[in-house]
């Protein structure tokens, strides 16, 4: 089994600011839902909800808290794509 080492996957302090911009800009406390916008995009919806039932029947399988791990997939993404997109 290849393990990763854990030093090389924490953000850098810059890569933290920039997702801490990200996640500032969303605006998650607002009363109103329609100010959110998801860090995502649904181009296929039949696909993606197909996709997402066996994403579940797996995680259910296998005794996996599988909204866990999809906001965990979700926020490295996110910081995959903002790594160092933005200077302070």
């Amino acid at each position: 089994m290849t393990k990763i080492e854990l030093v090389d996957i924490l953000p850098t302090e810059q890569e933290i600011i920039n997702y801490g911009k990200y996640i500032s800009s969303l605006n998650l406390e607002s009363d109103n839902e329609d100010d959110y916008e998801t860090p995502y995009i649904i181009t296929d919806e039949d696909l993606t909800n197909k996709k997402l039932n066996e994403y579940h029947k797996c995680c259910q399988e296998h005794g996996i808290d599988g909204d866990y791990l999809l906001a965990s997939l979700i926020t490295a993404k996110t910081f995959e794509m903002n790594k160092g997109g933005e200077n302070v």
